[in-house]
């Protein structure tokens, strides 16, 4: 889609309520609506950014050996012997936190989405090795969702607020 048929409203000021740069960015490029305190919708731009982060997170776990399960049930029923180890899981939902007072925009908004990672183990070499393969597939997801912020999304953005703050 092209940026100019985006629904995509852009504000000069920040909202009082928002303290973190992230989330005045996000609340002025209209990537997300707060609907009420610690509770967001997602607008067109904020809802494919996260949907980009999931897939480059689930690619990277993927190429990391890791398998997207729901992760108690599975070990529960599945893992009889220490013949089934090592393996890793992984989960990605939306989840839940009861705040009396959510502060922090999405940092700690009521709904947020996270992904949970499990790896199970028959020793500490066998741990050691999945420890640093996962923190290679963390560095590319973060390289990769850099690389994606700063090079693909906030040069068309900034040059829209460039233009409608002149």
């Amino acid at each position: 889609m092209r940026l100019s048929k985006a629904f995509l409203k852009t504000y000069k000021e920040s909202p009082k309520e928002a303290e973190l740069a992230s989330h005045q960015l996000m609340l002025r490029t209209s990537m997300i609506k707060q609907l009420t305190r610690g509770v967001y919708s997602y607008l067109p731009l904020g809802y494919r950014v996260l949907r980009k982060i999931e897939n480059i997170t689930r690619e990277e776990m993927n190429r990391a050996g890791a398998q997207e399960e729901v992760v108690t049930d599975i070990v529960r029923n599945m893992v009889s012997s220490y013949k089934d180890l090592p393996f890793n899981l992984y989960q990605i939902q939306t989840k839940f936190r009861d705040e009396i007072r959510p502060r922090f925009g999405l940092m700690r908004g009521r709904e947020f989405v996270m992904k949970d990672a499990y790896s199970f183990h028959i020793n500490q070499e066998s741990l050691d090795e999945e420890y640093q393969n996962m923190k290679s597939a963390y560095e590319r997801i973060f390289k990769m969702t850099s690389y994606m912020m700063t090079l693909q999304i906030m040069p068309q953005i900034l040059k829209r607020l460039k233009v409608l703050l002149s």
